[in-house]
């Protein structure tokens, strides 16, 4: 009875990690690094090490953060994915939507259904729609 889905589309990327925290049903965490005052947190959620949630932040439900990543002020994260390294400055809202390593947002960025690949501090970004067309000839 084990679970087997093709994560070739980021649609069945996103499923199959939607497919996974439907299955913790609440909050797992490793070591939090800093967690600021008013932090809402809605499973189920997964979180890795050395998390900082800065004040009025929240995450969930529907999200997933890898190690090291960064909650800016009254920043959200809502049914996402974050790899390593990733930081919201202050004032950021990221709904469906995969970032990738090391993304850095700035301040009162919104992005939503999209997946995110690159930014640094001081760049734009470059990123694609969540939902994929398939490839024709």
């Amino acid at each position: 009875t084990g679970y087997w889905i093709d994560i070739g589309t980021p649609e069945r990327y996103f499923k199959a990690n939607k497919d996974f925290l439907e299955k913790t049903k609440g909050t797992t965490s490793s070591r939090l690094a800093s967690i600021g005052r008013e932090i809402k947190i809605s499973p189920p959620v997964v979180v890795g090490d050395n998390l900082v949630l800065e004040d009025g932040c929240s995450i969930g439900p529907y999200s997933i953060l890898g190690d090291n990543c960064s909650l800016g002020e009254k920043s959200k994260a809502q049914d996402c994915i974050f790899w390593s390294n990733v930081t919201l400055a202050d004032n950021v809202m990221v709904k469906s939507a995969i970032l990738g390593f090391g993304v850095y947002l700035h301040p009162g960025t919104m992005i939503e259904n999209k997946i995110v690949i690159k930014v640094q501090q001081g760049e734009g970004f470059l990123s694609q729609p969540l939902l994929s067309k398939p490839f024709r000839n």
